[in-house]
């Protein structure tokens, strides 16, 4: 491996320490006695279960105080879940949603969400993956880790196959060109988008306005790669789903 390509792996490590250690939490390791204990006392609390046991929550993403309650029946989270109408789910965007262009999938309601949801969800459909192992996903593992890894006799699988290994499998996927230094960067700004909620505000005011930062620096490096293949007619011979309609 290359010095610039181990750097890469380096910083890749250090953006996942802030994802790791920001969702630590003091909860316990089995939570579900903790589970039904609160479900006997207070089945509807009044407060976030996450932000009391230390984890980042979507809930109040920017830790204004929002009100929030935490269910605990299945009955209950199953109603919610069921009744768009009463229960939305652009909350889930405040904060986190600008980071990526307010384009969060789990952050759409009604028909934008099924819209999105039908365009997506094909391509990742357990057939479809399944057509993959042998024409991508095996040969990557293969190929471009377990035999660059193997006459070391020892790896640190986070660093150098648990991190990277999605990314490159991901973007191959869709098509975009194997380059080290742009997969690099795409794999630590993804990162840092996932690593900006914070329990400690003082960390918080630096993983925030990172993870924005971040999110453009996707944007503005894919929409070009994505508007070349668009001209060459590429992607939508690879994904034809994908382009139904005009979304670029």
């Amino acid at each position: 491996m290359t010095g610039k390509y181990n750097a890469m792996l380096d910083q890749m490590v250090r953006d996942y320490s802030l994802v790791t250690h920001g969702y630590s939490g003091v909860a316990p390791a089995n939570p579900y006695p903790m589970f039904e204990e609160k479900r006997a006392k207070c089945p509807v609390m009044h407060g976030d279960l996450l932000q009391e046991n230390s984890i980042p929550s979507m809930a109040d993403y920017m830790m204004t105080g929002r009100p929030v309650v935490t269910l605990y029946r299945y009955n209950d989270i199953h109603s919610v879940l069921m009744n768009p109408d009463d229960w939305l789910s652009y909350i889930v965007g405040d904060g986190f949603g600008a980071a990526v262009d307010n384009l969060l999938l789990t952050a759409m309601d009604g028909e934008e969400h099924t819209k999105y949801r039908k365009t997506l969800q094909k391509p990742f459909m357990r057939g479809q993956i399944r057509k993959l192992m042998e024409t991508l996903i095996r040969p990557v593992v293969v190929n471009e880790f377990v035999e660059k890894l193997r006459p070391n006799g020892k790896a640190d699988l986070l660093r150098e196959f648990a991190l990277p290994f999605p990314i490159r499998a991901m973007y191959a996927y869709f098509g975009f060109p194997h380059d080290e230094d742009l997969l690099g960067n795409l794999a630590s700004w993804a990162i840092q988008v996932v690593a900006a909620p914070q329990t400690d505000p003082e960390v918080a005011k630096v993983t925030i306005p990172q993870s924005m930062v971040a999110g453009q620096s996707m944007f503005e490096t894919l929409m070009p790669i994505v508007q070349q293949y668009r001209a060459r007619g590429e992607m939508r011979k690879r994904h034809p789903r994908l382009y139904d309609d005009d979304r670029a």
